[in-house]
């Protein structure tokens, strides 16, 4: 009996060290402006990468959902997006994102149009 709490001591240790407990966002950029905002770049990495993008309108600090965009690709290459928010009225936006899992991205394009 007490090899077998042992044992399960073991496995839940083993998956806490493997498993990440929680994933945060990375913070893209903050841009002022109004029209429509396009966010663009490569992302990819091993696995099979995916890429979540959020747009938030910033007022007296208060952070608003205004965007949310995603896109999966193919693994080991560089796999380029074109995400883009219509019609955001002027304001400042700040851009989060998550790229998973190892995966990377870079971004060439944010900027109001």
């Amino acid at each position: 009996m007490k090899a077998r709490k042992l044992v399960m001591l073991f496995v839940v240790v083993a998956m806490l060290l493997v498993l990440p407990l929680s994933a945060s966002a990375s913070d893209a950029g903050t841009i002022q402006g109004q029209g429509n905002l396009v966010v663009s770049g490569t992302f990819g990495g091993a696995g099979t990468p995916s890429l979540w993008i959020d747009v938030y309108s910033v007022v007296n600090g208060v952070e608003t959902l205004v965007g949310s965009a995603a896109q999966g690709g193919q693994m080991y290459v560089q796999n380029e997006f074109i995400f883009t928010f219509y019609n955001l009225p002027q304001g400042t936006y700040k851009i989060t994102y998550f790229v998973g899992p190892n995966a990377g991205a870079d971004f060439t394009t944010i900027a109001f149009y």
